[in-house]
């Protein structure tokens, strides 16, 4: 039944949205879709929303699909739980060490100037990379987001590997061994998703689309 794959629970901080975390995550994809496109009364367009998964440690690909649903119905994930964990907005995370670990790496919290996060594998933030911030990954780098800072997607050589952000206005951008070419004149904040991605021997910027 789509009603125990998503469940809605508002809280004094907010919506949280309960995913199933047996379920096949396509499904649960389907289920929240649904579950939002009937339940408009429940929230606000430009509402903030935050993801409980139940305990289940969320693939980059199923954070950026969630993202995109959630984005189709004006809503903007502020955080992630998963079991025994309290929900908190980026700004109440305050910084610590980032150690480094195979596989993706999830990152609750703004990245400020004079952090750096080095890994191997994905990173996905939740949260604000700021100016002087720096995240290096052999993987995708994800930010839930501002993207201000500097970033190198595919550090290893990967050239298939993509930078995506809420808002995307790096002071660099590097996917493998290629830069992204810096605007002539500084512009304003883009106001939709967008992703980096290696096109024809070049980084190009586009709309988050898929």
């Amino acid at each position: 039944m789509v009603a125990k794959l998503v469940v809605f629970k508002g809280t004094k901080d907010g919506l949280t949205i309960h995913l199933d975390p047996s379920a096949d995550p396509s499904e649960v994809l389907v289920a929240l879709r649904q579950e939002l496109a009937q339940n408009r009364s429940f929230f606000g367009t430009g509402s903030t929303v935050v993801i409980n998964t139940g305990g289940r440690l969320l693939e980059s690909e199923e954070l950026i699909q969630i993202l995109k649903v959630l984005g189709e119905h004006g809503l903007t994930l502020s955080g992630l739980v998963t079991t025994g964990e309290t929900a908190c907005s980026k700004d109440q995370r305050k910084p610590e060490p980032v150690p480094t670990e195979p596989g993706a790496k999830l990152i609750r919290r703004t990245l400020r100037s004079g952090m750096q996060v080095r890994h191997d594998g994905d990173v996905v933030i939740v949260g604000d990379l700021n100016p002087g911030a720096e995240v290096v990954a052999s993987g995708d780098i994800v930010v839930f987001g501002t993207l201000r800072g500097v970033v190198h997607a595919g550090a290893t050589g990967d050239s298939s590997a993509q930078v995506m952000a809420l808002r995307l206005a790096p002071t660099q951008l590097r996917i493998a061994d290629l830069i992204a070419r810096s605007p002539d004149e500084k512009e304003a904040l883009p106001d939709r998703p967008e992703v980096a991605r290696v096109k024809d021997g070049a980084v190009i910027i586009e709309e988050f689309a898929s």
